[in-house]
Order: C-alpha cells, then sequence, then structure tokens
C-alpha cells in the first residue's frame, strides 16, 4: 500500500482490550454490568509515507568464468560464509598457467636485449670488434684474390689474342692460294704444300677456340663478388661495434617498446590465469552454486554470494508523497511472512530522478534497515512506514471508539477510573484510524466498546438501562 497517511505515534499508555460483556439482563443479571477496560489511548497525529518493497542484501554478486574451460573444483556450498579473496572455485589452469611462463620468460629475454642495448658489456664490445677486424681481413684477401683472378684473364685472353692473330695469318695464306687456280693446281695433292696450308688454318680456328673459352673461364671467374661481399659485411661488422658504443636512440626506443609489449603480454597471460579463478569479491553468505566439478564452466553466473550484514528496501513513492520523505527519516517495516515482527530503519538515500510507469512518476527510495535478530531473509515482501513530522495540534483514535448521536460525534474517555463522553469533530479516516478534535488530551485511553451506564434497579432486583 503506497500513499500519505494520518497515522499517531503512541504518546501514551497503550492497553489490551477487554472484551466487554453487556446487554441486559432484566431479571437474571448480576447487580451490575462490568466497565470495559478503556484500551489505544489518544494519539498525536503525523504525517506517514506507505510503500512495499522486497528485503535486498547490502551488497550481491552474479559470479562468472570469464574464460572458458572445464571446472576442475568447487571449494563452497549454498550457505557457506566465506571472506574476501576466498578461492571460490577453479577451472583447469594447466595450458593458461604454461602461457604465462612463456611470457616470463620472453619478457626476461627482451629486457636482456633492452639492458645490452643501452648498455653493452665489455665482452661484447670485444667481440665486436674482433668481428670488425676479420671483416677487414676478409676484404683485403678478397681484393688479393681478385687481383690473381685479373692476372690469369689477362693471361688467358692474351692467349686467345696470340691464338686470332696466328688464325689471321693462316687465313691470309690459304685465300693467297685459293685465288691462285694456276699455282693451286701445282700445289694440290694429298701430301702437297696446299694440303699444308688447309690444315695449317683447320690448327689455328681450333686453337682460337681453345683460347677463348680459357679468356672466358677466366672473366667469369673473376666476376664472383667476393670482394663487394667482403666489404658488405665489413660495415656491417662496422654499424654493429657502432651501435653497441654509441647507440641511436630510434634503436633505444625500439628496444623499449619491445620490453613494453612483452610486459603486456604477460599481463594478458596473468589476467587470463585469474580468470580461471573465482574469488569473493566481498564478506558473504553463498546463495547458489552452479558450478560443477569436471563440468564445463558454462556462461551464466557460477556462484551467487550476497552481503547480508545489512538488509535495505527499496520502495517507489509517487511524486505527490515524495515531499514527505527526506535522508534520516525513520523507517517501520513488517513482513508479511513474519506476522508482529517490525524492524526499524532510516531513510538512506532519494533518486532525483524519478521514473514514469503509465503516466505516473515515481522515485525510488533506499531505506536501511537497523541490525535485527529477526530471521529475515532475501526477497522477502516488507510493508514499509516512512515516519514523518508530527502534528501536535491534530489527535487521532481508533476510528471503532468514535460514536453518533443526533448531537454530533463522542468518545468515551478514562475519567479517574469512570467512563466520560466527550464531544469531538471528526476528520480524515484511514486505516482504522479518525482525526479528532475537541476536549481530548495526548495520551488520554479511549473505549472502543460503549461503557454500559448504571441504571436504577428493577422490581426484581436487576438493573435496567
Amino acid at each position: 500500500m503506497k500513499g500519505k497517511q494520518i497515522l499517531g505515534l503512541i504518546v501514551g499508555i497503550v492497553a489490551l482490550s477487554i472484551v466487554g460483556f453487556f446487554g441486559y439482563q432484566r431479571f437474571l443479571a448480576p447487580t451490575s454490568t462490568p466497565t470495559p477496560t478503556p484500551t489505544p489511548a489518544v494519539k498525536v497525529a503525523a504525517e506517514v509515507v506507505s510503500a512495499q518493497g522486497f528485503i535486498v542484501p547490502q551488497r550481491s554478486s552474479d559470479l562468472a568464468f570469464r574464460s572458458g574451460g572445464r571446472v576442475s573444483e568447487v571449494l563452497i556450498a549454498e550457505g557457506d560464509r566465506v571472506k574476501q579473496g576466498a578461492v571460490l572455485a577453479q577451472l583447469d589452469t594447466a595450458q593458461l598457467q604454461l602461457a604465462v611462463d612463456k611470457a616470463e620468460q620472453a619478457l626476461k629475454q627482451q629486457e636482456a636485449t633492452y639492458r645490452q642495448t643501452v648498455q653493452p658489456t665489455q665482452t661484447s664490445i670485444e667481440a665486436a670488434q674482433a668481428a670488425v677486424d676479420s671483416a677487414k681481413v676478409a676484404v683485403t684477401a678478397a681484393k688479393q684474390e681478385e687481383a690473381q683472378r685479373s692476372n690469369r684473364v689477362t693471361t688467358g685472353c692474351a692467349e686467345y689474342n696470340s691464338a686470332q692473330a696466328a688464325l689471321d695469318r693462316a687465313q691470309t695464306a690459304y685465300d693467297r692460294l685459293a685465288n691462285d687456280a694456276q699455282q693451286k693446281q701445282y700445289l694440290s695433292g694429298d701430301w702437297g704444300p696446299y694440303q699444308s696450308v688447309v690444315d695449317g688454318l683447320e690448327d689455328a680456328r681450333d686453337a682460337v677456340a681453345v683460347a677463348q673459352a680459357n679468356c672466358n673461364v677466366t672473366k667469369a671467374d673473376l666476376n664472383t663478388g667476393a670482394a663487394q661481399s667482403a666489404l658488405a659485411q665489413l660495415e656491417q661488422a662496422k654499424a654493429k661495434l657502432n651501435n653497441l658504443t654509441a647507440p641511436r636512440a630510434e634503436d633505444v626506443a625500439a628496444a623499449k617498446v619491445q620490453v613494453e609489449q612483452k610486459r603486456l603480454a604477460l599481463e594478458q597471460a596473468q589476467l587470463d590465469l585469474q580468470k580461471a579463478t573465482l574469488t569473493a569479491p566481498f564478506d558473504g553468505v553463498i546463495t547458489l552454486v552452479n558450478a560443477k566439478a569436471g563440468a564445463a564452466s558454462g556462461s551464466g553466473p557460477a556462484i551467487k554470494l550476497a552481503d547480508v550484514s545489512q538488509y535495505h528496501i527499496d520502495v517507489l513513492i509517487d511524486e505527490t508523497d515524495i515531499g514527505a520523505v527526506q535522508a534520516g527519516q525513520t523507517v517501520e517495516a513488517t513482513f508479511d511472512a513474519l506476522p508482529g515482527i517490525t524492524a526499524m530503519g532510516k531513510v538512506e538515500r532519494i533518486d532525483l530522478a524519478g521514473t514514469l510507469n503509465q503516466g505516473v512518476v515515481n522515485y525510488k527510495v533506499r531505506t536501511d534497515l537497523e541490525p535485527t535478530t529477526a530471521p529475515l531473509r532475501i526477497d522477502m515482501t516488507a510493508n514499509v512506514r516512512l515516519l514523518g513530522k508530527e502534528h501536535p495540534d491534530v489527535l487521532v483514535v481508533p476510528t471503532e471508539a468514535v460514536r453518533s448521536d443526533d448531537t454530533g460525534s463522542y468518545v468515551f474517555v478514562a475519567d479517574n477510573g469512570q467512563a466520560r463522553r466527550v464531544e469531538v469533530r471528526t476528520g480524515l479516516t484511514l486505516d482504522g484510524l479518525t482525526e479528532v478534535q475537541g476536549e481530548l488530551q495526548a495520551g488520554q485511553a479511549v473505549y472502543i466498546i460503549e461503557p454500559a451506564r448504571q441504571l436504577p434497579s428493577g422490581p426484581f432486583g436487576g438493573t435496567t438501562r
């Protein structure tokens, strides 16, 4: 139920109501009818806003594995109380731990490389210098070998030139005889001078072919590029030595970036390992366990945890009543499941923004309950009354105590053990209480059951009304 109501803060004595026994007993009644005991006192009216909500723990959390895998162990059960940081459940972490170990080694290696870049050891500098010296020797040897090959080319190609000159002479002798038909006829014959000229030409041609092949081989050997390769290796060795003794700023920055990359990779591996373990984020009670050893981790909450050190109730208050609600305001809560139990509390906060639902604007109000031994449970229905300021000039009485006749409304009050009629003017009636004005004082007891009036005795000794 929700809405501003006129209720009372009990100021006077609250007595138990005794059902009166009254009626006309003309002939069998005793000498008098007992007067009912006065019951609820006249109360001072107060502003009260009522609402309904549910019991909520101080904190609650749905815990789920953030990485896939198979559950290796579950260390808790529903109803267990755990401390912050306690391990609740865990996945199989063999592969995840291996990834962490590899990432740690990679980071150490990269850190060593960075240190070597920034401040190299004397041993590494000496090794780099030795590499430079060795490269210089290799360059010298390559150049000498190149010179020797050049000499071989000169020699080989000179023989080719000589063979070519001999061929030219043999060709000239042959051409002279071939053009002189008479002399050719005179010198012809299998073993004559002409045949020797022909054979000499063939031999000269063969000698040129051999000399040319030897020249080409020596030239090809000269073009191996050994000297250029040796020079390139020398430059690389010099650059490495120079980087050790005077590293470039960009090289240092690049090495530092690589260290940071390896560090981030290690953090990621460690985070993946942590995701395989569920720990309690705060002290509390386990309210649900879905995880099972040997089963897949699943996508939903594996474990639910609640902090029940304090409960609160969130209620929605209509915009027409929110003005009567303030932080620190006293709260009374009763529970459908726990008849007769009342818990006290305070208004902790009021939302600044409201929510619109079916044309009605409501504001969420959080009310914190005081510690209690009552067996409260999460999600129990709670009826909340937010007690506002009192109105000392307005009194309320139980509606059943108000009567009326031709002269108006009245109540019976207890006055020195006697019932006295007091005329009143009535106002708003809500929740079994009615506003009244008249000659009443806060704390006076009123009668719910009308007291019997004493009348003269009848002809047979009974009382009459």
